[in-house]
């Protein structure tokens, strides 16, 4: 299975504490992650642990940072070789803090992820073309999700779009993808229906399905995901004994698990059942990328 990736690449840091922190009183941290994260790098990952062939464009600075996570990536099967280097731009981070529960709280420089524009994405054009799959999200300039999105649906070649983080143009983007996923917020953006349930995101579902994507997937939290297409629907509960670490990598997890059996041909179904259940999986470790499960865990 070859797999393209477009979007950002990340350091993150997080810290591990009892609650979040108020403006009024701080938080004591009990441990700090620090490692390779950024939306593309996760799922590039996900999809390489799940046995794809991976291929990354993106943008790293000229600095430490930079050299770390396309060593760190090429070393868990990500080829790094088109990914940019800026000469302007450092390396994009996300620091955060993270309860025992779960509980996120975030803030991302975007970095040299915003130096990608869409000459690069043409530049990666013969990558798109021969993959079976192509996976983008919204960490980078919005015209180089677009022409990623345009070369992709031009050559016949199915793209997921996860709209997250929800930023731009978003409305105007959904359409040119062939499959759509996103949490809660990040759907309600587009759809202006507040998803707290089932009933809602199966509402919301339909209403991202409208504008053009054949299969919509939408993250209610932690109560489960619903995955819908043309004819059907599978709605998968969180099992409420799986131990949450930390969610960060969760949606990337899901998204990339998602689109990459769905290239293999499995049903809408098998794939969002086993898409949901990867997501549940990335949750076990502290940092975005420390539990996403490989093909013979998830199986």
């Amino acid at each position: 299975m070859r797999v393209a990736v477009v979007g950002g690449i990340n350091i993150d840091t997080f810290a591990l504490v009892d609650r979040q922190p108020t403006d009024d009183e701080p938080a004591l941290i009990r441990a700090v992650v620090d490692g390779v994260g950024g939306k593309a790098a996760n799922q590039a990952v996900a999809a390489a642990r799940l046995g794809a062939s991976v291929r990354l464009l993106g943008a790293v600075g000229d600095d430490d940072d930079g050299v770390r996570a396309v060593r760190e990536l090429e070393a868990l099967g990500v080829d790094c070789s088109r990914v940019r280097i800026s000469k302007t731009a450092p390396t994009g981070r996300v620091v955060g803090t993270v309860t025992a529960g779960g509980s996120k709280r975030t803030s991302a420089f975007g970095g040299a992820n915003l130096r990608l524009a869409p000459k690069h994405v043409e530049s990666f054009e013969d990558v798109l073309v021969g993959s079976d799959v192509v996976l983008v999200q919204l960490e980078p300039p919005a015209d180089v999700v677009r022409t990623t999105l345009q070369l992709a649906a031009a050559a016949d070649v199915p793209a997921l779009l996860d709209i997250a983080p929800a930023q731009g143009p978003v409305r105007e983007l959904v359409p040119l993808a062939r499959w759509v996923t996103g949490n809660h917020s990040e759907v309600e953006s587009v759809t202006r229906i507040d998803v707290r349930d089932e009933g809602t995101a199966r509402e919301a579902a339909t209403v991202l399905r409208a504008h053009g994507p054949a299969i919509a997937g939408v993250t209610v939290g932690a109560a489960g995901q619903l995955v819908a297409w043309n004819g059907g629907e599978s709605w998968s509960a969180v099992d409420a004994s799986d131990a949450v670490v930390d969610t960060t990598g969760a949606g990337d997890a899901f998204a990339a698990t998602l689109a990459v059996l769905l290239a293999e041909g499995l049903s809408p179904r098998d794939a969002a059942m086993r898409a949901s259940r990867a997501s549940t999986l990335a949750c076990r470790r502290l940092g975005a990328q420390a539990g996403l499960p490989t093909r013979e865990e998830l199986e």
